[in-house]
Formats: structure tokens, C-alpha cells, sequence
């Protein structure tokens, strides 16, 4: 299809109003042991800068949830208890980009956990017996037929993996600083 757009008129006068920020980029905690704890549970979440808070099921409490950040081929084992109300159901988390075992990869239908259950899954961050590349991924709700619900409500956090060959970005560059 070949069209022609025609524009007319002044402009109407008037003058774009820069953007005013009332709130602050959220910035999700970070956690960088090799083995760490996150509890899914029901949490209010500022998301407009005024009114009530959002009702949301978090990952830690926070939206997106912690951040996790981990050197390039350092075994990582992340636990997951539900918290959320009974009626929720099952869940699974998936890591989204990572090299890792079928049984730690979020499947929708099978290793689901529970409210008041937990579930480790392990990350050893390599490919093929060699440390990962660094990488920016993000681990989210994985369960079958529930995915996009469980994701929109909030179940959803970064996965950082850095390595040496990599540049690290710091503060100036806008992204998240090394943990020290």
C-alpha cells in the first residue's frame, strides 16, 4: 500500500511541558549470596506516586522482586516459599535465559510448590562445563495456564550474571552498581 500523509495547521501554539517525575525509579533489592532466600507473598506496592497502595503478589515483597546477582559459574540455589493465599495455587519459577537442569527450569506443570511449601532450584550459571557469559535475564511465574495472570499480579525479578570479560557498569551509566 503507498499512501500520502498531509499535515496542516500551526502547531495549535502551544509548547511541550517537560515531564515531571513525582516518584522515584523503583530500585529492587539486591542479593548476591549462593544460596538465598525469597518468600512469594501478597504485598501493597507503591505504583502511583499518590493513593492507595497496589495489592500485589511479590517476589520478597517488592515489585519487581530482588534482584539477583551472581558471578559467572558460581553454583547459585534460590528457595522460593509461598506465602500467597491458598486459593492462588501452584507455582514454579522459571529462570528465563539461563543453561540449567529440566527439573530447575520452571516446569508449568510438574514440581509446582504450594502455599506454606518451598521449592530450591539450582543455577550453576555454566554452559556447557564453562562459566556463562554475563548476562541480564529475569526469573518469573511459570505455571501452566496461570503464567500471564501470575505475572501480571507481580511474579516477576532480575537475574544478573556477571563474568570478567564483561565491562561493569556503574551508577554514572544508570544501571544497577556492583554489590560490594
Amino acid at each position: 500500500m503507498i499512501g500520502q500523509l498531509t499535515v496542516e495547521g500551526d502547531g495549535g501554539g502551544g509548547h511541550p511541558v517537560p515531564l515531571k517525575f513525582e516518584q522515584p525509579l523503583a530500585t529492587p533489592k539486591v542479593l548476591t549470596g549462593s544460596h538465598v532466600n525469597i518468600p512469594v507473598e501478597q504485598a501493597k506496592v507503591r505504583m502511583l506516586p499518590y493513593g492507595p497502595r497496589t495489592k500485589m503478589w511479590t517476589y520478597g515483597g517488592s515489585y519487581p522482586g530482588p534482584t539477583i546477582r551472581r558471578p559467572a559459574g558460581h553454583d547459585t540455589k534460590v528457595t522460593f516459599t509461598d506465602h500467597l493465599p491458598v486459593s492462588v495455587g501452584g507455582l514454579s519459577v522459571h529462570f528465563h535465559g539461563d543453561h540449567h537442569t529440566s527439573a530447575d527450569d520452571g516446569q508449568p506443570a510438574s514440581h509446582l510448590f504450594t502455599h506454606g511449601q518451598h521449592r530450591t532450584y539450582d543455577y550453576p550459571l555454566t554452559d556447557n562445563g564453562k562459566s556463562e557469559r554475563a548476562a541480564f535475564d529475569f526469573y518469573h511465574d511459570h505455571r501452566m495456564g496461570e503464567t500471564s495472570r501470575n505475572n501480571w499480579y507481580g511474579l516477576q525479578g532480575m537475574f544478573l550474571t556477571d563474568d570478567n570479560r564483561t565491562p561493569k557498569l556503574g551508577p554514572a551509566d544508570g544501571q544497577l552498581r556492583r554489590a560490594a
